[in-house]
């Protein structure tokens, strides 16, 4: 079973390397691979600003972790 939750506008998806998380609009997907990233209890302890960043629309927090779609 995978472990997801919605922060805002993001669907944040959890692995064994990390977390995914995904936006419909503007359409984009970001990625943090760590080991505090792997559940979501652990994702909003240890990655509070992250978190706050996704609820709040604050894109430009959120460039690090951006994966480049094809065609950027």
């Amino acid at each position: 079973m995978t472990d997801t939750i919605r922060l805002g506008r993001y669907t944040v998806v959890f692995d064994d390397e990390g977390a995914t998380f995904t936006s419909s609009i503007p359409r984009a997907r970001y990625r943090i691979n760590a080991t505090t990233a792997t559940n979501a209890i652990d994702f909003m302890k240890h990655h509070r600003t992250l978190c706050l960043a996704m609820m709040n629309a604050h894109l430009e927090e959120l460039v690090p972790y951006k994966i480049a779609e094809a065609g950027e």
